[in-house]
């Protein structure tokens, strides 16, 4: 006597360990060919990005150094390693230090727009008493 498991089993890929592997490949290929056409892109963007990132806030170079070289005095193989990626992939570190720059400025607008609020709260507020009986239900 022959039984047949006719159960659909959920989770399973078609092509089995076949398929998945040949999904892999061909999604690191196509990152493999994302990241490129970017590294390309910003490549030629990379100037512009620095002169904005000076524009937008000047200050993020010189933390940017800074960290980079308590860096180096804690953790020198870090830091090492960070400049290396700073040389080889100079157009995502200009990338990240225009993004760096945008965000540091709208952090501080934030920040002052909050102090202005603080100063504000310490006036007093119009207010209208209102008489409630006990037992009316307000």
């Amino acid at each position: 006597m022959i039984i047949q498991n006719n159960r659909m089993q959920f989770g399973r890929v078609p092509g089995g360990g076949l398929g998945c592997l040949i999904f892999a490949a061909v999604l690191l290929v196509a990152g493999y060919y994302i990241i490129k056409g970017l590294y390309f892109l910003l490549w030629w963007a990379a100037p512009a990005l620095l002169v904005l990132a000076l524009i937008v806030n000047w200050r993020v170079f010189p933390r940017t150094i800074t960290s980079w070289l308590d860096t180096l005095e804690t953790r020198p193989v870090h830091a090492i390693i960070e400049a290396a990626f700073a040389v080889i992939a100079f157009p995502f570190f200009t990338l990240w230090l225009f993004l760096k720059a945008a965000g540091t400025r709208q952090a501080d607008r934030m920040q002052r727009r909050f102090r202005e609020n603080i100063g504000r709260q310490d006036e007093y507020a119009d207010y209208e008493e209102i008489d409630s009986k006990p037992g009316s239900g307000v």
